[in-house]
């Protein structure tokens, strides 16, 4: 059976975030696994050439102290569902790739992350960031689908994906990754 350790749990804020906590907070109290809480900010998003004085660097201070308070909550929400040791951290950049390099570089076992199920045009138009972490990422991901917290099969899936025995290592070379969804479906690529 796989032993989480270290568990990456990046959030944005959204709807999904209560669920994704959730979830965390579970495993990590199943293995009494270590969590990091990260959010990732884009700047770029506020780089809009028809609105120059959306972005202006000088409110960045401001922005970060928000999102860190914000961090701050959830670690208590995580907290409040059991988990004891939890970290937090801030990046600046696109969300899929610091995610993951901020998972192998710290050697995370497992991603728990939430996943908005966009599809057609708003899955074109956006992407996903869920989708971009599971095909780059070197270790074990796990996507939480908003409407899946209240299910009952959410528990027996995160069960079934913590026994199952194919779990992905973040050793150099092993590329590819495992999703195991809450609804009970999984993914290898």
């Amino acid at each position: 059976m796989p032993s989480f350790q270290k568990i990456l749990v990046p959030i944005d804020f959204s709807a999904l975030n209560p669920d994704v906590l959730h979830t965390a907070a579970e495993l990590c109290r199943r293995f009494e696994a270590r969590a990091t809480l990260v959010h990732v900010w884009d700047p770029e998003l506020f780089a809009v050439p028809a609105v120059p004085k959306l972005y202006d660097p000088t409110r960045v201070p401001g922005w970060t102290d928000k999102l860190m308070h914000s961090l701050e909550r959830a670690r208590h929400d995580m907290q409040a569902d059991g988990a004891l040791q939890i970290d937090i951290a801030l990046l600046e950049g696109a969300p899929y790739r610091e995610i993951v390099r901020f998972a192998h570089d710290g050697a995370f076992d497992l991603i728990v992350l939430g996943t908005h199920g966009r599809t057609g045009l708003a899955h074109a138009l956006l992407g996903s960031v869920a989708e971009k972490v599971v095909r780059l990422s070197r270790c074990a991901v796990m996507t939480v689908h908003k409407s899946e917290r209240s299910s009952p099969m959410a528990t027996d899936a995160v069960k079934s994906a913590l026994e199952h025995d194919d779990h992905c290592s973040s050793k150099e070379g092993v590329h590819g990754s495992q999703t195991q969804h809450l609804d009970g479906t999984r993914d290898v690529r």
